[in-house]
């Protein structure tokens, strides 16, 4: 998750990263079942109103996915749940 978590703060925009950081505080994150051994599947929820979104981490590729409809690469979801996810 290092690796992954390094290729992604790179990539990221510093607002980006800030948004991320309070996200990864806030929301819940929670990790699906996943059909390849190299992808990790979350939900992401903010909260009961907000919309649940898909984020999928690949840490063999050093790539991720978020169904969200933010321009950003990567967006504060995927940002969020890879802080989340190494902060246990």
């Amino acid at each position: 998750m290092e690796e992954l978590l390094r290729t992604a703060r790179e990539a990221a925009e510093a607002r980006t990263w800030s948004q991320a950081v309070e996200l990864a505080r806030t929301a819940e994150f929670h990790e699906q079942q996943s059909l390849d051994p190299d992808e990790r599947v979350f939900r992401v929820v903010r909260g009961p109103r907000d919309q649940v979104l898909t984020v999928s981490l690949s840490e063999g590729n050093l790539s991720w996915q978020c169904d969200c409809s933010d321009t950003e690469d990567p967006c504060r979801h995927v940002l969020a749940t890879i802080i989340a996810e190494r902060q246990g």
